[in-house]
């Protein structure tokens, strides 16, 4: 649906963040001297709230407040460099005083300007003020993509035109203070086949060890053994490895700045592992996997419930899994969390201009609500939702055979 309402911008008292060691609020910082490439927008409001772009450039403090503000590891200079480009970057930065209260690199492509910030939280008012800067800064500029926003639907006072769409559902999971508490906030049946599962393989396998490796001790073998559980769990189920070469490349170069592995290993050979990262309050499982050979003992699971675990030791406050697989994940108290893709538009005139694009999102929103309903009804137990699941199955087996 397309969405048009006037806005009367009320600007309220930003809340002011402290970091700890902030370089940045210090006197004399490089942050406070403007480089000859910056363009400085200075809102008329009480509260002294400013923006500025820096066109072409990303700026050394970038890196740590994105860190900072929005604790995503979809949100960090370094995943940038290694699957993206940090070329024809641009960075918007929002100050009150001092403080830095929003970050976004975008790029220009095509009178169009994509947001680089994925999976992150965004004040509505900083989407708005941010589109306004982008229009009167960029006159050739059409539409502002985000992709993938961790925030509500917009309100009805947004001020431009737009489109939402529904491009990932996260399953997140909102962690307690403890180990203890994870375990008892599972349900019995849960908790129950999971400890059995567990003394079963002690029983069976009394000199198992279990490994940490965090950061710098990670190594690219390391890495690549955690890919090569991937790829053995996928072709017991006929399928393809999505890992190659360069990825392995690529996580172990993350995971030297965010990265842990947890494993259980036996006889000194890996059985299975947990490749995560961590930014800030957050942890984000990448890649779990374990040799289909020890699938009595649920070691997926069990290695699982480690990497959580040790995300709640090193102070992380949400766990995200990734998406799919949303029933299974759910019993690690993961609920699923949808993002939304928005796709905002100069004037009513800049969306007649993209009715291709305006189309095909409509349809696209569409076709993936009724796809996400489909997949919630199979999970039922009636006729109707057995049906459905033998349609996805059939889908599945059909793709495997190709």
């Amino acid at each position: 649906m397309l969405h048009r309402r006037p806005l009367l911008l009320t600007e309220q008292p930003p809340v002011q963040r402290t970091f700890e060691n902030n370089k940045y609020v210090t006197a004399g910082d490089d942050m406070n001297k403007p480089p000859a490439s910056i363009a400085t927008i200075t809102y008329k409001s009480a509260t002294g709230r400013s923006a500025e772009i820096y066109k072409g450039i990303v700026p050394d403090f970038a890196e740590d407040a994105l860190e900072h503000l929005y604790s995503n590891i979809y949100c960090t200079l370094k995943r940038w460099q290694l699957y993206d480009r940090l070329e024809d970057i641009n960075t918007y930065v929002v100050k009150f005083e001092d403080q830095i209260l929003a970050i976004l690199l975008y790029r220009l492509k095509n009178r169009t300007a994509y947001v680089l910030n994925q999976q992150v939280t965004l004040a509505e008012q900083y989407i708005a003020e941010f589109c306004s800067s982008i229009f009167s800064t960029h006159h050739e500029v059409v539409n502002i993509k985000f992709y993938a926003l961790d925030m509500p639907t917009l309100t009805e006072d947004f001020r431009y035109s737009h489109q939402e769409l529904t491009s990932l559902r996260e399953n997140v999971i909102t962690l307690p203070k403890s180990e203890d508490e994870l375990i008892k906030r599972m349900s019995a049946q849960v908790r129950k086949k999971t400890i059995s599962a567990m003394k079963k393989f002690k029983r069976d396998n009394p000199n198992f060890q279990l490994e940490i490796l965090t950061c710098d001790e990670i190594t690219e073998g390391a890495v690549r053994s955690v890919a090569a559980l991937a790829e053995k769990r996928m072709l017991s189920k006929r399928k393809s490895s999505y890992i190659n070469d360069a990825d392995v490349e690529k996580l172990t170069a993350l995971a030297h700045k965010y990265g842990y592995i947890t494993s259980i290993k036996v006889n000194g050979e890996i059985c299975a592992a947990n490749l995560s990262f961590r930014v800030g309050k957050r942890a984000f499982s990448e890649i779990v996997a374990h040799d289909p050979a020890f699938d009595a003992y649920s070691l997926g699971n069990q290695v699982q419930i480690i990497s959580i675990s040790h995300s709640i030791v090193m102070g992380a406050e949400e766990y995200w899994m990734r998406s799919g697989s949303e029933s299974h994940k759910s019993q690690f108290l993961a609920t699923e969390r949808p993002l939304n893709s928005i796709t905002v538009y100069a004037s009513r005139k800049a969306a007649v201009y993209c009715w291709r694009e305006y189309t095909t999102t409509s349809f696209e929103q569409l076709q993936r609500s009724i796809k996400h309903r489909l997949i919630k009804r199979s999970h039922g137990t009636s006729k109707i939702s057995m049906k459905i699941r033998w349609v996805f199955d059939i889908t599945r087996k059909a793709r495997t055979l190709r």
